[in-house]
């Protein structure tokens, strides 16, 4: 379950969303995973999704929009989310990270 879960993070936001993914009880996959992982379901969908994140805010060009669509979020939700897992915008986060922020060009919102 961990695995699909790191390979489909754009599919998942919450552990709702994984139970409706297996056609399971949700108390039976919340709970299954807790007793197998030592980690609640929905701390590691968060645990996963940020490092997911984190990774495309440094490793690629892609805008903090785009990082929002890819992960079929909106901009402002995602924004919000993640300043209160890392006290920090996604912006900050790259540029203490040493990671220039991508070009405008070429860009539509």
């Amino acid at each position: 379950l961990k695995s699909w879960i790191q390979k489909n993070t754009t599919q998942v936001k919450s552990a709702n969303d994984v139970a409706r993914k297996l056609k399971a009880n949700f108390e039976t996959v919340r709970k299954q995973f807790y007793r197998k992982e030592g980690i609640a379901l929905s701390a590691f969908i968060d645990q996963t999704l940020l490092h997911k994140v984190k990774e495309l805010l440094l490793d690629t060009e892609m805008s903090c929009f785009a990082i929002a669509v890819h992960f079929h979020w909106r901009d402002d939700s995602m924004a919000r989310w993640f300043k209160r897992r890392t006290g920090m915008t996604m912006v900050e986060f790259r540029l203490k990270n040493g990671k220039a922020l991508p070009s405008r060009k070429g860009t539509t919102r």
